[in-house]
């Protein structure tokens, strides 16, 4: 978490240099990386992981969330051998789950699951944007049917991508240049 904040915290230091345009940047990500890409746009300064390990700060705001299959709930997900033995279990699940940083006015958020995963269960994302519809954030699940845990097809991609830029000009963010 601390490099993918400090990453965007680079992104928008940088933004003028190399003429990136502040109000587009989207964050993403798969599996794991769809995690990391929740969290970075969801966290808020003050908020704090892993009993306090990691204090947010400023955090830069992004303008949408394209989350490829990754957890949302840790309290429903068994707990990855990285979190140590000793540790408050509850207080990790808590912290470390995207489905506790949903608020009003968040950064919208598009789902792609495949229906069939066993890896991250389709319920994770399911269940995310139940709670971001309860909180009026800007969402959509697009589900793959009969597929897995990634590995879609050219066409799949083809039908998703597109769905991407639908999403993101429907939340008012231009995915073309003038």
């Amino acid at each position: 978490m601390e490099d993918c904040l400090a990453a965007l915290e680079w992104v928008h230091a940088n933004a003028e240099k190399y003429d990136i345009d502040t109000d587009r940047i989207v964050v993403s990500g798969g599996s794991a990386g769809g995690h990391l890409a929740l969290m970075t746009g969801m966290l808020r300064n003050g908020d704090e992981l892993c009993s306090g390990k990691l204090k947010v700060g400023n955090n830069r705001q992004v303008a949408a969330i394209v989350n490829w299959f990754g957890v949302t709930d840790f309290s429903t997900y068994p707990r990855p051998e990285w979190l140590g033995e000793n540790i408050d279990k509850e207080k990790y699940e808590r912290t470390l789950s995207p489905i506790n940083y949903v608020r009003e006015g968040g950064a919208p958020v598009l789902s792609i699951h495949g229906t069939e995963d066993i890896g991250v269960p389709l319920d994770q994302s399911v269940n995310l944007h139940k709670k971001l519809q309860e909180s009026g954030v800007r969402e959509k699940l697009h589900t793959i049917k009969g597929k897995k845990h990634g590995n879609f097809s050219p066409d799949e991609l083809t039908t998703i991508y597109q769905e991407i830029w639908t999403f993101l000009e429907s939340a008012g963010i231009k995915t073309t240049v003038d």
